[in-house]
């Protein structure tokens, strides 16, 4: 049989074959010169510019990066577009590093909310323990303001 190869890995998908990166595998006369994706074991032929396949290739318009953490865009893309709260998946507001869940409520704010609060620090009011909006330019909600008001 001589210099023959006796299956080639884009035929069969299953073959274990590779090496991530400085892939050595065996490939009929048809397939030589092409190239595999480099993802893991992936057998799939990369049909342009790069080293991912189109399943592992980041979706954003001629990025060759690998896709983040089974999305459908790479880790650079994925954070252009998504909040920054760690865990969130959700797309951000325009202007905004965070979504509609995680920024505040105050109109115009771009901060992150606080916890146990529907806004950020400059927006919730500083008696502890209050979540409430800030009323006017005080830095206290509209109870603590008007109860500190007639307190006096």
């Amino acid at each position: 049989m001589g210099n023959k190869i006796s299956y080639c890995p884009y035929d069969n998908p299953n073959s274990e074959e590779s090496e991530n990166k400085k892939r050595k595998v065996k490939v009929c006369t048809l397939h030589q010169g092409v190239k595999f994706c480099d993802y893991s074991l992936c057998k799939s032929l990369v049909r342009d510019q790069g080293i991912f396949c189109s399943e592992h290739r980041c979706n954003h318009s001629k990025c060759q990066n690998l896709k983040y953490n089974k999305l459908p865009l790479c880790y650079d893309h994925y954070k252009l577009i998504s909040c920054h709260i760690k865990g969130c998946n959700n797309s951000k507001l325009t202007d905004s590093n965070y979504c509609s869940y995680h920024n505040c409520s105050m109109n115009n704010c771009k901060n992150k909310i606080l916890s146990k609060s529907d806004f950020c620090l400059n927006h919730t009011c500083s008696i502890p323990n209050c979540s409430e909006r800030i009323h006017g330019n005080s830095s206290l909600c509209f109870v603590h303001r008007f109860n500190n008001t007639f307190a006096k």
